[in-house]
């Protein structure tokens, strides 16, 4: 029986450039890292739905509510629903990119002529929130708090529902399009905890406030507030949301 032995031999040529050798020799610790880097970091992803509170501010909603007799400036109903991705970096540091539908507005309630009057704006949005999370984790459970950016897509037609002494005047009356700006940013802080339920799946309880810090409504474009009151309701408006979620989760 004859045998071969085959030889390989790997030559590595480093630069002589100081600057060239040093992003050489980071560019291959990298490479060497990586498979490393991989293993070490846990994914989990998972569906949360909930009901949301929300609530216009700004100087424009201020004057017109200021504007009405007896107003109650109020939080108006609505939902969020949409999925989420965890990435670990460390046991006690995440980075979470989330997806959610959510309806956003504000309610105001107020007497004119003497007649109770209630009115409400309502519009949906895409909300992709970006946030980073401390967690405290224990066997069963995982405690957190987050904070982070939120990139905001207006995408349907806002609306106006108003009703005074018992009677409808508008029933969801849907203003042009145009009247809401395409992009809207906000930040969010909160706060979940995660309870396990097998080897590798959670449910989630999710409390957190969004605030948006730029305007809802485009230049030169007009909210109206019901005719009677002759008001106008201008850019300078932008939202908040009090969101209560529940969600469930699979680990990776």
């Amino acid at each position: 029986m004859e045998y071969f032995e085959l030889q390989f031999e790997i030559e590595i040529i480093i630069p002589e450039d100081r600057a060239m050798r040093k992003n050489f020799l980071i560019m291959i610790l990298i490479i060497l890292l990586f498979p490393a880097l991989c293993f070490s970091i846990n994914f989990s992803a998972g569906i949360k739905i909930g009901p949301t509170l929300n609530h216009f501010h700004g100087d424009d909603w201020d004057d017109m509510v200021n504007s009405t007799s007896e107003p109650n400036d109020r939080f108006k109903l609505g939902f969020s629903v949409g999925a989420f991705l965890t990435i670990d970096i460390l046991e006690f540091i995440s980075i979470q990119p989330e997806f959610y539908f959510s309806i956003m507005g504000g309610a105001l309630d107020y007497t004119e002529n003497s007649l109770s009057g209630e009115l409400k704006y309502s519009f949906m949005v895409l909300e992709i929130p970006v946030l980073a999370k401390g967690n405290f984790t224990t066997e069963r459970l995982r405690a957190s708090l987050f904070a982070g950016p939120n990139f905001i897509i207006t995408v349907g037609q806002a609306k106006m529902d108003l009703e005074i002494g018992g009677s409808k005047v508008y029933d969801w009356y849907e203003f042009p399009e145009s009247i809401l700006r395409k992009f809207i940013m906000g930040i969010v802080v909160g706060g979940s905890l995660d309870t396990k339920i097998s080897e590798n799946t959670f449910i989630i309880i999710d409390v957190r406030y969004v605030l948006t810090f730029t305007d809802i409504i485009d230049d030169n474009q007009f909210i109206y507030f019901p005719a009677s009151t002759r008001y106008a309701l201008e850019p300078d408006l932008m939202g908040n949301s009090l969101k209560f979620m529940i969600g469930f989760g699979i680990e990776m």
